[in-house]
């Protein structure tokens, strides 16, 4: 499955073009683990990304039978993300092997997308010393704060939501354009509960945590509540109103959720610190 003129670029009568690619340093390794392996790749067409996601265990495979792969549950977020006016990656095609009646390793064809890098890394870098320039850090957090919003009004979770699986690029005149991507944790509802929004936030916060600033903060939550008002016609938080007051009400309680989860994972760090452990070690 693929676009229609990235056929012929990305597809052979084997199938994806990796190995070539390969021989002929098209494709170079960014990120390789055990069940992941991410390549760019510089073709004719221009600069792209695949993740190929490995099924050689067999709860792997299980999990490909009982539901899509992981490859084609990322094609289809995108889109729906797409769809919800987030800013998210293209993906322009899907190949997959099938050995017997299971899919078995699956891959995923992204478009690169120009100048942008990991928000985790852009903030060590610049924000973490405050070297950046104080519009650049007040762009961020608006701009956070309403990505954020606009997936909770479309009563979406982003199980492994985290400043590295968010794209940052910063304009001349420093405003800064944010991109949610890998996007197969994330998971749809009818309507999302108080519980859930908070969890989803501190995922967030655990690494801004250190470096965030009380104002930094403030714009974050106000962009953020500002947006889910606006964009939701009618609120996709469980049981609540969107009240100008109640919004405030709810501002407060995710904050204060946040930072008692900042401190209880301070906690679960420091008791592996004296009791030890095997990673420790």
């Amino acid at each position: 499955m693929a676009v229609p003129e990235l056929v012929e670029e990305l597809f052979d009568e084997r199938g994806l073009k990796l190995s070539q690619w390969r021989n002929s340093g098209r494709a170079e390794v960014v990120k390789d683990g055990v069940h992941r392996t991410v390549y760019r790749l510089q073709l004719d067409a221009g600069g792209f990304y695949l993740k190929h996601y490995k099924a050689t265990r067999f709860p792997r495979r299980l999990q490909n039978l009982l539901r899509p792969c992981r490859a084609s549950l990322e094609w289809t977020a995108a889109r729906r993300i797409a769809g919800l006016g987030i800013p998210t990656f293209e993906p322009v095609a899907v190949g997959y092997c099938r050995p017997g009646l299971v899919v078995g390793d699956n891959y995923l064809v992204t478009r690169e997308i120009p100048n942008a890098i990991p928000l985790d890394d852009f903030v060590l870098a610049s924000l973490g010393n405050r070297s950046a320039p104080s519009v650049v850090r007040d762009s961020i957090a608006i701009e956070l704060g309403d990505l954020v919003a606009r997936l909770h009004a479309g009563r979406i979770v982003h199980s492994d939501l985290h400043a590295g699986n968010i794209l940052v690029r910063i304009g001349a005149n420093g405003h800064a354009r944010l991109w949610l991507i890998d996007l197969h944790p994330v998971r749809q509802g009818s309507r999302l509960s108080v519980g859930s929004i908070e969890h989803n936030l501190s995922l967030l916060n655990h690494f801004f945590a250190g470096m965030a600033t009380p104002s930094d903060r403030l714009r974050f939550f106000r962009s953020y509540m500002r947006t889910l008002e606006s964009v939701s016609s009618t609120t996709p938080l469980a049981g609540t109103t969107t009240t100008r007051r109640s919004m405030r009400a709810l501002s407060r309680r995710f904050d204060a959720y946040c930072a008692n989860a900042v401190w209880q994972g301070l906690r679960k760090a420091d008791r592996k610190w004296i009791t030890g452990n095997r990673r420790l070690i």
